[in-house]
């Protein structure tokens, strides 16, 4: 397994460095590689976790003491769901990627410097917009983006902050589209 080198800030001084994992981390196998600082999940990545290897190395990790499992706080939660809103990335994201989203605000909230590691786009973004660190062994995000949700049929926009799927006019599935980009410091 061929595994890119992450760019991760320093802890800064005085905090305690930590992970907080979506599936990918586990799956990539990053959890036996970092050596510094502790690895946190949520209840609901772990829950994603289907392939026997994978499993059986979180499981590890967890008897070693070196992942803890943590659910967020209902105003963590809140604080993701209206981050993923103004973005528009909300329509993205699952339960398991805004849970990642609350406990990395949740940790830095008490004095961690926490870093998010998560393949997924929509979940840099939001971390871009909560000013939160994050890595990724794929890719990183190059520009900020800010969506807006509509109905490709009848044409309606719906703010971004609605939970809603399908259009209540017409009942097409609803469609996002960028409509404002911001290209991210250090990226050309």
């Amino acid at each position: 397994m061929k595994v890119k080198c992450l760019r991760v800030r320093r802890a800064v001084a005085g905090k305690r460095r930590v992970f907080v994992f979506d599936a990918s981390g586990f799956i990539t196998g990053l959890d036996s590689l970092l050596h510094e600082g502790e690895i946190y999940t949520t209840p609901e990545v772990a829950g994603e976790l289907r392939e026997a290897e994978v499993k059986k190395r979180c499981e590890t990790a967890l008897s070693l003491g070196r992942v803890k499992i943590e659910s967020p706080e209902p105003a963590h939660l809140k604080a993701a769901r209206e981050a993923a809103a103004s973005t528009g990335d909300l329509l993205k994201l699952s339960k398991a990627d805004l849970s990642i989203l609350a406990l990395t605000v949740m940790l830095k909230d008490r004095g961690f410097s926490p870093t998010l590691i998560s393949e997924d786009y929509a979940v840099q973004n939001v971390a871009e917009h909560l000013s939160l660190p994050y890595a990724s062994t794929v890719g990183r995000i190059r520009l900020e983006v800010k969506w807006t949700v509509y109905c490709p049929s009848c044409g309606r926009s719906f703010q971004s902050s609605s939970e809603l799927r399908v259009c209540p006019v017409c009942g097409e599935k609803l469609k996002r589209k960028a409509w404002k980009r911001r290209r991210l410091k250090g990226e050309t």
